[in-house]
């Protein structure tokens, strides 16, 4: 069951309890919500929202934050995202609604939503959901806010499948990491790794890299406790941001189909290729969707 929390400035005030609703119809768990009214996103995370959020340990950060940002808030939003993602968060963030009557303030705003835009591009573990485009012909109470219930309640309904769809995400990666561990493990096996423990300074770490596991087990893949134990969760992170930049790119892993010492991909244009295990490491960092035609 995915655990979401809510978090952002007023929209996220107003959308809170229908979006809650709906997700919790679609079998997510919702363990809570906080809304800065007027708040920026640096407000945010100055006013110890953020902290609070994440010590619940959501598997899902759900925010609505942008509209009280200017377009140079790339800092503020890598904060939150690159926070969430070192603990396991995976953030779903909501751009900021179009500002109704106000051409000045819509201009701002489209901006903002275009930088998001493009700073999500650079971020594969997070998604970015349009607000002007799912808030779009809803009714308003002012140029900003929609009317509740109707209008935050219609925004819901739109938003919640987006959403809860982020969530499928998570399946993939336990896949594509299942079968690159023992790859990884191969190029490490001998820098005299210990064990988990040595590596991990929390709980939150230890959860995330066991919940690794548990994702790949549950694809018929065993990751095996030797392998396991020689993960940190820096590790395993990296790993799975350059399996995504590859999967970005156009690449897919023949994950059921990987040798041993040897990672297969397929482009989409129907290329495939291959990278030694020993070597993934060591190119991937400057290359991430590194394959061998």
């Amino acid at each position: 069951m995915t655990s979401a929390y809510l978090l952002g400035d007023s929209q996220a005030g107003g959308i809170a309890d229908p979006l809650g609703a709906l997700l919790r119809a679609r079998g997510w768990t919702t363990i809570g919500a906080a809304h800065t009214d007027g708040g920026s996103t640096h407000e945010i995370i100055d006013n110890g929202s953020l902290g609070r959020a994440l010590a619940a340990r959501p598997a899902v950060l759900v925010v609505f934050a942008g509209g009280n940002d200017g377009a140079s808030a790339q800092g503020s939003w890598g904060n939150v995202v690159d926070t969430a993602h070192r603990l396991g968060t995976r953030v779903v963030w909501i751009g900021p609604p179009a500002a109704i009557g106000n051409d000045a303030l819509d201009t701002r705003r489209r901006t903002v939503s275009r930088a998001q835009q493009a700073f999500f591009a650079t971020k594969p573990w997070g998604k970015w959901i349009d607000g002007r485009r799912t808030a779009n012909g809803l009714p308003r109470r002012d140029e900003v806010h929609l009317t509740i219930p109707v209008g935050y309640a219609s925004w819901a309904q739109r938003l919640a499948p987006e959403i809860s769809s982020s969530s499928g995400g998570a399946a993939t990666i336990g896949i594509a990491a299942a079968v690159l561990l023992g790859a990884w493990w191969i190029a490490n096996k001998a820098s005299g790794l210990r064990g988990l423990d040595a590596y991990l300074a929390s709980d939150a770490q230890r959860r995330y890299a066991q919940r690794l596991a548990n994702e790949a087990r549950s694809h018929g893949y065993a990751i095996g406790h030797t392998i396991s134990d020689r993960m940190t969760s820096e590790q395993a992170s990296a790993l799975i941001d350059r399996l995504k930049a590859a999967k970005a790119r156009g690449w897919t892993q023949d994950a059921r189909h990987a040798e041993p010492e040897r990672v297969s991909f397929t482009h989409a244009d129907g290329r495939r290729g291959t990278v030694l295990a020993r070597l993934w490491s060591a190119y991937s960092a400057k290359h991430p969707d590194a394959t061998r035609d």
